[in-house]
């Protein structure tokens, strides 16, 4: 079996980045780029299980996410919404599993997911109420990306102290509205706001219900993998600017998130927090670290590279855009001091 990290660069290098440009003034990006992800097999890597397919480990999926990010960032982040309802789908042995599992594995169906917004405090953003044969479920998702291209929708309402996870059609109806958000990068990923009115969600589309604090706990055990966004489009930023001692921090930004993730206790394990803010503080200096070598690579070129037919532009906008994606408040918090020390 081929390394699916060595494929996924090849693909980055080849297919990907030559076409950067045009997906990201498109309005959606276009299907060709995720056919080929499809083609090469990587819509798999989180099926382990499904018609054979090994576990793969983490380590790999993570290669497999910055490498197509140095390639795309916009195919790069529509391909990662779908780990989590291929995993959730492989991991249910009811009929979620047997309606989904099979066809997001193979890439045939692709899936998105819904659930950031259970990081915000407060009321919970999208609730979950138990009704005869299912859930009603209510509220708004702010931020659900590759909307027309995914068939699946992983979606999280809170129930209680529970979280209620299913897997719905990525359909709008008249209880599941979409509106269209217009983002300053990686538009052609077609985020949208999805509001959810007591939207019936029958029990063979209910995946899983867990704890929240158990979820939470885990969630803080994953940071380490939206940190390979920022690593992939930093390494092309630094591929395009030449040598400088940027390179060095980019291999240390790296080593030191993969040595915090492997040193990361057993979920639950009491009095290890401050692994997680140890990668906290990683996550942090590895996504200001983008932006840094981005304006590096925009001054360095000077006015040509605010041309939209430069990638420098392209890449100092997706920077950018890493500070807010898949960060938490203690992340925000990290960025804020950095910027305004």
């Amino acid at each position: 079996m081929s390394d699916p990290v060595q494929v996924a660069q090849q693909i980055a290098d080849e297919t990907l980045f030559p076409n950067a440009l045009e997906t990201d003034r498109s309005r959606d990006v276009p299907v060709e780029m995720l056919n080929r992800l499809a083609d090469a097999d990587l819509f798999g890597l989180q099926s382990a299980g499904v018609e054979g397919r090994p576990e793969v480990g983490r380590s790999t999926t993570l290669g497999v996410l910055e490498a197509l990010s140095s390639g795309c960032l916009t195919t790069a982040f529509v391909w990662a919404q779908h780990g989590g309802a291929a995993r959730a789908s492989a991991q249910n042995t009811g009929p979620v599993h047997e309606r989904w599992a099979s066809a997001l594995a193979s890439g045939q169906k692709r899936g998105g997911v819904a659930f950031a917004y259970l990081l915000r405090p407060g009321t919970p953003m999208m609730s979950a109420t138990p009704v005869e044969g299912g859930w009603r479920f209510s509220g708004h998702a702010p931020f659900v990306t590759g909307w027309g291209h995914i068939d699946a929708l992983l979606i999280a309402g809170r129930h209680g102290a529970d979280i209620v996870w299913a897997i719905i059609d990525a359909a709008e109806s008249p209880t599941m509205t979409a509106k269209r958000l217009e983002l300053a990068a990686v538009n052609a990923s077609v985020t949208v706001g999805l509001t959810v009115d007591n939207h019936f969600i029958g029990d063979d589309e209910v995946a899983s219900i867990q704890p929240f604090d158990q979820w939470l706990d885990g969630y803080s055990h994953r940071l380490r993998d939206n940190g390979s966004l920022a690593l992939g489009v930093t390494r092309r930023v630094l591929s395009l600017l030449g040598p400088t001692n940027l390179d060095d921090e980019l291999a240390t930004c790296r080593s030191t998130m993969d040595s915090i993730y492997r040193d990361y206790p057993q979920i639950n394990q009491p009095g290890e927090d401050h692994r997680v803010e140890q990668m906290t503080s990683a996550r942090a200096a590895t996504t200001a670290l983008g932006v840094r070598a981005s304006a590096a690579l925009i001054a360095s070129v000077g006015g040509a590279a605010l041309s939209i037919e430069h990638h420098g532009q392209r890449l100092g906008r997706e920077a950018l855009f890493l500070l807010i994606q898949g960060q938490t408040q203690a992340i925000q918090s990290e960025h804020i001091r950095l910027f305004a020390r």
